[in-house]
């Protein structure tokens, strides 16, 4: 079933935290460009040996792609994006504008990575990671577009950022929302309905919450029959 929906949202991002967000996401974002380069020789190895079996004129370059990474016998990995097939298509057949149906060796430089003091943006699919280094300030924004907030969640840096989200201690004066709409929410009749709602908060916890977080999670080892005695704690 199809559902339009966006969202979008600033956050302020503690101090001591800053580091370990910028880091964290380049870091992630370097590990898969390299993964994607070493895939894209694969690719191009299997492309060559097909042209190698061909019949002599009979090879055609975008015909052996579309065969390597189309429909069922696609070798490419389900979890690489639309934007990641581009840039390994790219790398191997050149510019969209500019094919000969010549083969090109991917090269490294067509994989670029990011320096975390200077990355501005991550592509998350549907959604972008925008970072403000001076104002150490994170912005999310999913663009309008069916299902855009569940497939940019669930790409690659969108993980990636979710989790490191997830490990930083707010403090005073930092955090914030992200906030959105959906086609059903946004047509939803009534006083009130229908209006942007929030869909994830960021802020430093009080006391109690610290305090009821930690009865949580005590209940939970019980729960799993942890003995405090075996491993060693005193009641």
């Amino acid at each position: 079933m199809s559902k339009s929906e966006w969202e979008k949202g600033t956050l302020k991002i503690p101090a001591k935290a800053w580091k370990p967000l910028r880091d964290g996401l380049a870091v992630a974002f370097n590990e898969r460009q390299v993964k994607v380069f070493e895939f894209a020789l694969q690719i191009h190895a299997k492309m060559l040996e097909m042209k190698k079996g061909a019949k002599r004129g009979a090879f055609n370059a975008s015909t052996a792609w579309s065969a390597l990474t189309s429909g069922a016998a696609s070798i490419v990995p389900d979890s690489f994006s639309d934007d990641e097939k581009d840039l390994i298509e790219r790398s191997i057949l050149g510019p969209h504008d500019k094919r000969t149906g010549a083969i090109y060796v991917p090269k490294k430089k067509d994989f670029p990575l990011a320096v975390s003091t200077k990355a501005e943006t991550y592509d998350a699919e549907d959604g972008t990671i925008t970072l403000n280094h001076k104002a150490q300030e994170l912005t999310w924004y999913v663009y309008e577009n069916n299902h855009a907030v569940e497939h940019a969640r669930d790409s690659y840096m969108g993980k990636v950022m979710f989790a490191l989200l997830a490990k930083i201690q707010w403090t005073r004066g930092t955090g914030g929302e992200f906030y959105g709409n959906d086609e059903y929410n946004a047509e939803s009749e009534g006083s009130g309905s229908g209006g942007n709602y929030t869909t994830a908060t960021y802020r430093m916890k009080t006391k109690a919450e610290l305090e009821q977080e930690e009865k949580d999670r005590q209940r939970s080892r019980m729960g799993y029959g942890y003995s405090y005695s075996g491993l060693g704690y005193r009641r």
